[in-house]
């Protein structure tokens, strides 16, 4: 049995280095952390172009319909020249929560935005204790006037300044829901630690 990579597999990690050394070489990594919540728009439409960004989105929703290993592969790369771009939270975090628990059409709508690159998302799941265990999520949020109203404090939400759309986790009277916000949601407020 071979566990090797795929020739696709090898391809697509060889055309991402090439590709980062091209466009975002190492040294430009500082600029990019000075830069709290900034993204490089031209280097983020080039990663969508290329298909990066729908990595694991199915293909019928605009995306390549990749796996978790290619996802990986990608994502190790952008390690290696400590690209900074919200890759990770909008792809592997953002995108797995809402294609779970989204609905239909907000993970189809969703998915051909972050494929096309005009969508980043972030995931708000920890609290005070910096805890990532659903147990330990103490927010909540109660129905209200056909909606939801949501109270309490998320910390450690990567890259949510520049986020378009924020998933929060809080609690409900029957378990646990996991909210779609708009960055612009009125009384939320976004604070770089």
């Amino acid at each position: 049995m071979d566990f090797g990579l795929s020739s696709e597999q090898v391809e697509l990690k060889d055309s991402m280095r090439d590709f980062l050394a091209a466009e975002a070489p190492v040294a430009s990594a500082r600029s990019g952390l000075d830069d709290h919540g900034g993204v490089d728009q031209n280097l983020w439409a080039k990663m969508a172009g290329l298909g990066w960004l729908g990595l694991t989105v199915p293909e019928k929703d605009g995306g390549s319909g990749l796996g978790l290993l290619e996802l990986v592969l990608v994502a190790e790369e952008m390690g290696a020249v400590l690209l900074s771009v919200p890759y990770f939270s909008s792809v592997a975090m953002g995108w797995a929560a809402l294609s779970a628990l989204g609905t239909c059409e907000q993970v189809a709508a969703s998915g051909r935005r972050l494929a096309a690159g005009e969508l980043r998302l972030a995931l708000a799941l920890a609290e005070a204790a910096g805890s990532w265990e659903p147990v330990d999520v103490s927010m909540r949020a109660k129905e209200r006037r056909g909606g939801f109203e949501i109270d309490g404090a998320k910390l450690f939400v990567a890259d949510a300044r520049s986020a378009d759309l924020i998933l929060v986790v809080a609690r409900i009277d029957d378990g646990m829901g996991c909210f779609l916000l708009d960055r612009d949601t009125s009384g939320m407020r976004i604070e770089p630690l």
